[in-house]
């Protein structure tokens, strides 16, 4: 899935970082890169999940939009996303649509109205 949502984004213009468990979501984050969103899956096996990993990001980058990503739609985060730190949530399976009116909603991406990145 996550390739599938890389190629998504990259599609849309946007430069992608891809990781794997969310300590790795948040050695990206901390390595200087620009990185302008992040969408977290809750679920990762054998490693940090969105859930544990979106309040680390909260305590270094409280104004990041961090989106939670699940097929679980019964979860409370995705019912309530920002109880839990994230700013939205969007539920898989989802189209590049769905991705798009997401990131377009919280203007991911175009706070100088350049191309995202």
């Amino acid at each position: 899935m996550r390739e599938i949502v890389g190629r998504l984004l990259a599609d849309m213009g946007y430069t992608v970082v891809e990781v794997a468990t969310g300590s790795a979501a948040l050695e990206a984050l901390g390595s200087g890169r620009p990185i302008c969103a992040a969408i977290l899956d809750l679920t990762i096996r054998g490693g940090m999940g969105g859930a544990d990993t979106v309040h680390a990001i909260r305590r270094q980058f409280p104004e990041l939009p961090v989106f939670a990503s699940s097929g679980f739609s019964e979860d409370p985060v995705m019912s309530q996303p920002g109880q839990y730190g994230f700013t939205d949530s969007i539920r898989k399976p989802y189209r590049k649509e769905d991705l798009a009116a997401l990131l377009e909603k919280y203007r991911v991406g175009q706070e100088a109205g350049g191309p995202p990145g």
